[in-house]
């Protein structure tokens, strides 16, 4: 005899809405939940060994040669190499300009999130950390981007490999916004990678909050 097919037992069938809400058949899927986060029991977690510490802070030593460091930021490379200091992080791939809004959204929540836990645990230190994903290879994707109500700027340049490794040609100078400051214009200079290019700008914007900004590959910084 047939059996009858039984009913999904999400609760509205839709994962988004049971995720958002902590339905409980998607519990296994995830780790914490997304409301009311046990903060203290992802620290207790986290144990992270000195030795792969100091790795990532040569790694970003190295990285940041050359930028000028807020008291924040370097306050936030030197507590790497210490037991008691957690990284939130949030990432995204390359995009021109910075990418879409949310990006910057994303990094800014990522922010605001290690205030509120520096906040709750004063005897521990939190940083934000933007990974970005050098390595993407959909240029499509990332040769364009829109300002008010769907006004797209495309960006002339030839890719031909790792979009992190791609030189910026003289082009790109059209689609910078003329009204931005001449510190952002500076990022997305000629003659430098769009990894280079993609980094300096967080870096201009976000230094000052002692964003940590981790390029996924040591070759393409």
């Amino acid at each position: 005899m047939a059996q009858t097919a039984t009913a999904s037992p999400l609760l509205h069938r839709d994962i988004k809405t049971d995720y958002l809400s902590g339905a409980a058949p998607l519990r296994p899927f995830y780790q914490y939940p997304l409301r009311d986060t046990p903060f203290e029991q992802v620290i207790t977690d986290k144990a992270f060994p000195l030795a792969r510490r100091e790795a990532l802070y040569q790694a970003l030593k190295d990285q940041y040669q050359g930028y000028a460091l807020s008291p924040a930021l370097t306050q936030n490379l030197e507590k790497l190499r210490e037991e008691g200091t957690y990284t939130l992080t949030t990432g995204h791939q390359l995009g021109l300009m910075g990418g879409p809004l949310f990006t910057t959204y994303k990094v800014m929540s990522t922010i605001w999130l290690a205030e509120h836990l520096q906040e709750a645990y004063p005897d521990r230190h939190f940083e934000p950390v933007f990974w970005i994903h050098t390595e993407d290879h959909d240029f499509e994707e990332i040769n364009h981007y829109y300002t008010a109500f769907g006004q797209k700027h495309t960006y002339r340049g030839t890719f031909q490999s790792a979009t992190g490794l791609h030189i910026l040609e003289d082009s790109i100078r059209e689609i910078i916004p003329s009204h931005w400051p001449d510190e952002l214009k500076a990022c997305w200079e000629p003659g430098q990678t769009l990894a280079q290019a993609y980094r300096r700008f967080y870096h201009a914007l976000m230094n000052q909050y002692g964003l940590v900004i981790l390029d996924d590959s040591n070759t393409l910084h």
